[in-house]
This record gives C-alpha cells, structure tokens and sequence, in this order.
C-alpha cells in the first residue's frame, strides 16, 4: 500500500464486503508487484477508477495499449448521497451488534 495509509480490515473481509453490494458484479484482489497483472487474467471491458483515485487515466491507457489490452477506463464520480463516514459507521455498528448477539448466544448456551 504505497500511496494509503493501511486499512483497519483484512483485504479479504473488505473484498467480500465488495461483492456483497448491488452495484458490485465482481471483485478481485490485484497483485501488489504488477497491477496490471489482474487485467490480463481477467480481461475486463471496463476498468472503473474511484473518483479519489490519484491513478492517471491516460497513463494507465498507456499501460494497456502497451499489452495489447482493449479495455475503457473511467474514473467514477463522487457518490452524492450518505457520507463515507456514516456508511463507516453503520457498518462498525452491525459488526459490533453482531459480536454482542453472538456472545450472549454462548453465554445462553454455555459456551466459554
């Protein structure tokens, strides 16, 4: 994670939160050593950048012509409904609600 800070959840979790959403088709976990090496595994038609993304379009076009990759990429627009944070929050709150049903439900049954 060169340009991030590190993220609080595992990849994994994070990526199965990702193909839990709607508007989500599929997701894959890259390649930290070559990001374009999921491209050519998966051969999208559209590569969808987020709209805070600080990856250049025409760079990474480049990048694609080069490899003989016909794919478009767009850069996403900045959702304008809840804020990052309150999703955030909704989502801590089910994970902690979550965690308090589920040991109560070993005390009920006498788990440890």
């Amino acid at each position: 994670r060169k340009l991030k800070h590190d993220p609080i959840t595992p990849q994994e979790i994070r990526l199965n939160l990702m193909k839990e959403l709607k508007v989500v088709d599929e997701a894959y976990l890259g390649h930290e050593e070559d990001m374009y090496a999921i491209v050519e595994e998966i051969k999208p038609d559209i590569i969808a950048l987020g709209f805070d993304q600080i990856h250049e379009i025409a760079t990474i076009k480049n990048e694609l012509k080069k490899r003989k990759l016909d794919v478009q990429v767009v850069r996403l627009s900045k959702y304008q409904g809840e804020s990052d944070l309150e999703g955030t929050r909704r989502i801590i709150q089910k994970v902690i609600a979550a965690h308090e049903f589920q040991k109560k439900m070993q005390r009920i049954e006498g788990e440890p």
